[in-house]
Order: structure tokens, then sequence, then C-alpha cells
């Protein structure tokens, strides 16, 4: 199931749109006090959305992270490497300058 999620304008509109429907006469400019409590509104519902296309990310190994990408490795019996501290190996032929 793909799912377009709404931009914030998108959700901002929507909820406008909702209040002329109740009273076409309502000032719903950002200005006014219906205005200002509208857009905290869809400052919330943007944030739910963007929450809820994060956890289905965690459902796919290609957009999973963290403990959701392990829980899904197990399913296949695989287990991430964990973190290691840096090395290399360095070769050099000629003369080493005195400071590098």
């Amino acid at each position: 199931m793909n799912i377009t999620r709404p931009t914030l304008e998108n959700i901002l509109d929507r909820l406008k749109t909702a209040v002329k429907k109740i009273d076409p006469e309502i000032d719903t400019s950002n200005n006014s006090l219906i205005g200002q409590i509208l857009q905290v509104v869809a400052d919330e519902s943007d944030k739910t959305y963007q929450y809820a296309e994060w956890v289905k990310n965690q459902t796919y190994v290609s957009t999973a992270e963290g403990n959701a990408l392990d829980r899904l490795g197990t399913l296949f019996e695989i287990q991430r490497n964990r973190g290691t501290k840096p090395s290399a190996i360095v070769w050099h032929e000629g003369t080493l300058p005195e400071k590098f």
C-alpha cells in the first residue's frame, strides 16, 4: 500500500476548508486566532504523518535502521556486524619524510 504523505500546506488547506464549510465568514488567515490554532493542529498532524512514515519504513530491509533492522535480519538468521575500532595498513615505497 503506497500512500502519499500530504505536505504541511496540504494539511493546513484541508483544515481551513473544513472550517470554512462550517461558516464561510470565519477568518482563517495566519494572523487570526483560528488561523494560528489551525497552524498548530496542522503542525501536529504533520508530525504524526512523519512518524507513521518512519514506522512504515522500519518494516523494509532497505529503509529500516537500528533495532528494527536487527529484528528484520533475524527473520533470515542474519546478524549485523557491530561497530569496531577503525584501523588501517599503509604501504609506502620510497623515503619517508622526517615528519608525517
